[in-house]
């Protein structure tokens, strides 16, 4: 006999000799001796679209002194656009543990966010310009950092009234080009 033919005559008395019984079809077990979970029905899911109302849990960026810190928000679906997120400040409790923001809603900084094909298009408003260049980078990395945590958002371009603009990064110097989160990395906490 070969060698394989040994293995497998091995092999055969192997698995006969585990005690596995072999049955020639399907044989029907007694209910006292199925696990009881499987003899429960099958649990109905079902799921309704949220409604404006529900809370849309998002990561918004604040700020720890010229740190950037992501955070999560709760925020109403209706309200959760882009630029709603943008401009969402921190918490009574996060200010509290010295978070703020370098965004203001009720200066209008963020006019307009619309993204297409994973870019971000972030339209600035004058006010924009009347900050110290330490106030705009630190407005311009919190909006970056912001809007690359939401889903299908990688870079964010700006423009200032419409019209493009170069941008601070991290490290001081100007792009021209849509900017990503690794632009600000060395801002983060």
């Amino acid at each position: 006999m070969n060698p394989r033919g040994v293995a497998l005559t091995w092999l055969t008395v192997a698995v006969a000799a585990c005690g596995v019984p072999v049955d020639d079809g399907p044989v029907v077990a007694d209910d006292d001796r199925v696990p009881f979970s499987l003899l429960a029905p099958a649990p109905t899911v079902t799921t309704a679209p949220p409604g404006d109302g529900d809370p849309a849990q998002v990561t918004v960026c604040l700020q720890r002194g010229d740190r950037l810190v992501m955070v999560r928000h709760a925020l109403p679906r209706a309200e959760a656009g882009l630029a709603a997120i943008a401009g969402s400040g921190p918490t009574p409790a996060e200010q509290a543990d010295g978070l703020r923001s370098a965004l203001f809603a009720d200066d209008l900084l963020v006019v307009d966010v619309d993204v297409d094909a994973g870019v971000a298009r972030v339209d600035l408003g004058s006010s924009f310009t009347t900050g110290t260049s330490t106030a705009q980078l630190s407005a311009l990395a919190q909006i970056v950092c912001t809007l690359t945590a939401q889903r299908g958002v990688g870079q964010v371009a700006f423009s200032l009234e419409g019209a493009p603009v170069d941008v601070l990064r991290g490290d001081g110097s100007l792009s021209s080009s849509p900017v990503s989160r690794d632009d600000y990395r060395n801002l983060f906490e």
